[in-house]
Formats: structure tokens, sequence, C-alpha cells
């Protein structure tokens, strides 16, 4: 994929013929040749920024003889199997469609799948960590799984933080119980001992299940295995009785810049795994920065990188082999075996069963998040 420049105007760009992006509305491009062939990504997901600036850096680049690329896309939350299979549906009556980038959890995209799967469309997976999404033909997942995870922030606590007692908060969901599992199977490998486990979820009395967690034992840090905003009112209820406590959470909270405004004083206590972060950004990740920031007027954060490489390894898919859902697939799958793999902005990008994929550790401070422990 050539190197984009970071000059010129992306407003201009996104009113070029080469791509159209919508919501829940297929809206066709007139100016089309209607000779030249069209490939659809459906992107199943939040994140509108990401998805404007791929949609700009698609038109800038964009070559004579190539394939129309559009975007189709659908940001409505999946708080329901029934929505989920609602917009799977959507999704695969849209007319050329070639590939699916979503869904944004772990439930909703093991839900999905079995019905792009029957569909013979490949799914490219950003943000969804269920270890269960490994190995199913025609799945793609870009995030290292809640088992890398939680293992990632046990170490943390042991060898960063020389925890030896760990409490455990997890929201009662595929994602909660995944990272907890990681979490927990981690710690007894290490010998840390963990003293309690406490579910939750999003009408939990927080403050009070800390308190009474604490009152059961005092632990050297309590992994959250749950997401905005209650890890952020765990750390807030924490500091208010054990100042000395830190919290370790994984990339389900990361929700800046309200996270930090949810905290307050606490936010400094919070220790947050993430996919990538723009302290560690190579060459194409500045770009990327540059462009997001003078689109959207604040910093990508790594959900925005991480949906934004989902849709460019999908793009360079289908320039390099045409339209053509299982071409897309099996180019996909040879990515790292027995062809590159795909320089990303959140790194190398290939789907090999064993293959790594970065987790950071950040703290914020003075109101910014920055890396503080990478591997």
């Amino acid at each position: 994929m050539p190197r984009l420049g970071v000059a010129g105007n992306l407003q201009s760009m996104l009113r070029r013929r080469w791509i159209v992006i919508a919501t829940l509305v297929w809206t066709p491009l007139l100016s089309c040749d209607r000779g030249q062939p069209r490939a659809v990504i459906g992107v199943v997901f939040g994140s509108p920024e990401a998805v404007r600036v791929a949609q700009a850096v698609i038109a800038e680049t964009a070559q004579e003889g190539e394939p129309v690329i559009l975007l189709q896309h659908d940001q409505r939350a999946t708080p329901s199997p029934d929505l989920t299979f609602r917009r799977a549906e959507w999704v695969l009556a849209l007319p050329d469609l070639v590939a699916v980038v979503g869904h944004e959890a772990s439930g909703s995209s093991l839900t999905a799948a079995a019905l792009y799967h029957d569909a013979g469309v490949p799914l490219i997976v950003p943000t969804a960590t269920t270890p269960l999404l490994k190995g199913k033909p025609g799945v793609f997942p870009l995030a290292p799984n809640d088992s890398l995870q939680g293992a990632f922030l046990a170490q943390f606590a042991a060898h960063q933080l020389d925890a030896s007692r760990a409490s455990v908060f997890f929201v009662t969901d595929e994602y909660g119980y995944g990272l907890r599992r990681g979490v927990v199977e981690e710690f007894v490998r290490l010998g840390v001992e963990v003293i309690d486990e406490v579910p939750i979820n999003t009408s939990s009395n927080v403050d009070a299940m800390a308190a009474a967690s604490l009152a059961r034992g005092k632990p050297d840090v309590i992994v959250a295995a749950a997401r905005y905003p209650e890890v952020w009112d765990l750390a807030r209820a924490v500091q208010a009785r054990a100042r000395d406590v830190r919290i370790l959470a994984g990339d389900g909270a990361d929700q800046m810049p309200d996270a930090l405004q949810r905290a307050g004083a606490a936010a400094d206590s919070v220790y947050l795994s993430v996919f990538w972060h723009p302290d560690v950004a190579d060459s194409s990740g500045l770009v990327f920065i540059h462009r997001f920031r003078l689109l959207t007027g604040r910093q990508p954060s790594a959900v925005d990188a991480l949906v934004y490489d989902a849709i460019m390894v999908t793009v360079a898919a289908i320039r390099a082999v045409g339209p053509d859902r299982r071409r897309v697939t099996r180019y996909l799958e040879r990515l790292g075996v027995g062809r590159p793999g795909y320089e990303g902005v959140t790194g190398e990008i290939d789907f090999r069963p064993m293959r790594s994929r970065p987790i950071l550790m950040i703290q914020s401070h003075q109101e910014e998040t920055h890396v503080v422990y990478q591997p």
C-alpha cells in the first residue's frame, strides 16, 4: 500500500466519487461508471470518525481500473442478540457486499459470525477479544484475546507492582467472564493469592460493593474485568477507602476523555491495557493521527486505530484479488503464511493462530494518558 501524504483537504476527499458512507440507508453513487465493478464493505461498528478517515484514504489512493470500494456504516449499539441478528441481516442484504467489519463486542461478534459464514462473507473483527472467535472459518479478529490480555494484566500486577494479593471484579457477560478467567489462571500460575471475586453489572452499586470487598480483605491490586463506566466508578470508590490499592483493567474501559473526567483524581490509580496508543505510533501511525485530528479535533483511541486497520486490510485484499468473497477470504488467511503481513497502524497484521499482537499498559497523568509499560 503506498505511503500517504498528510496534505490535502479531507473534506473535499469525502465528496469524491470513489466512496460513499451511509448509516442504515443505501445511497448509490450516481457518478459511478455503471460498468465499473463495485465492492461493498459493511461496517457494523461505532467509531464513525475512524470510518470517515478510512473513507478519505480510500478516495485518495484509488487507482484507475480498480473496483469502486464503498463503505456502508451501521453504528447502532448492540444491546441484544435480536438487534445483532437484524444488523447482520441488514448488511447481508447490501448489493455487492464483499466483507464485513464488526461487531463491537465479543457476544455480538459470536452471534453474527454464523450468519456471515453461512453467506460466505468474511468477517474482520476489530476489537472483540473472546477466544471463541479463534479458528472460526472466515472470521479474522485483530485484537489479542481475553486469555492473552488477562495474562498480561496478571503479569504486570505481579512483576511491575509486586502484588501478592488481588481481588477481581468482573461483569457477567462474555467479556467479563473471559478476561476474569485469563487473569485468575495467570495469578494461580504466578502464586498471587486471589482473595475476592465480585460479579458486577451496569445496575450494580459499585461503591457499596467496593466497600464490602475491602472489608473482607485488602488486596494489593484490584483487577476489573469490566468496561466504562464501572471501572472508573470502582476506582473512585476504592480510592476513597484505600488510596494505595491500584486498579488494573482491560481494553473495555478505554473511553477517553470521559473516563478521566468521571474518575477525577482517582484516575491516576488506574492502569489500563490497550492494543495501541499514539505514544508508540510509527510513521504510518503518525500520518493516521494527523489525519484523524484534522478531521475530528481529537486524538484517536486504540478502538479508532483498530477499526481503521480492519477496514484498510480489507481494502488491501479487495484491491489485490478483486471483489470476490472467496478470494478476499483466502487473501486474509494467507497473510503471514506465504504472503507478507499487512503493515497497519496498530502493527503488522496477519491471522495466524499463534501470531503475537501488541498489548500496552497506559496510565493517566495530568488528564492525559501515556504508555508506562511495553513488553
